[in-house]
């Protein structure tokens, strides 16, 4: 993961941990960037057991097909730890449920993304 104790402000660290993140989930899922911007804590990304699972319906996506996925894992340290560290300093990140939260508050979006990627 993004070494982020060497950001100078809280929310750089949190920006370094989550495209830290993203990167990780992308590497492990191959989600495509609107499927990754779509997912919600409790809806399409939900914990079960030791680990983390995803499911966005056919409809949501680009094949029509629906994504069921369950990461790995070695995943889940760094999961919990964004959830419960890093996301936190986003802001507006109560009053929205997606995983990944911009900087300006609300969701990221698909050119933030595509910078990252």
């Amino acid at each position: 993961m993004a070494d982020a104790s060497t950001a100078r402000r809280p929310l750089d660290a949190a920006i370094r941990y989550r495209d830290g993140l993203i990167l990780a989930l992308l590497l492990a899922t191959a989600l495509r960037r609107r499927s990754l911007l779509s997912l919600t804590i409790g809806r399409r990304f939900r914990r079960t057991g030791d680990t983390y699972h995803i499911a966005i319906a056919g409809e949501d996506t680009k094949s029509g097909l629906p994504i069921e996925q369950t990461l790995d894992a070695r995943l889940t340290p760094f999961i919990e730890r964004y959830l419960r560290e890093f996301r936190p300093r986003f802001p507006g990140n109560i009053a929205i449920y997606h995983l990944f939260p911009s900087s300006h508050g609300g969701a990221l979006g698909d050119a933030a993304l595509s910078g990252l990627v």
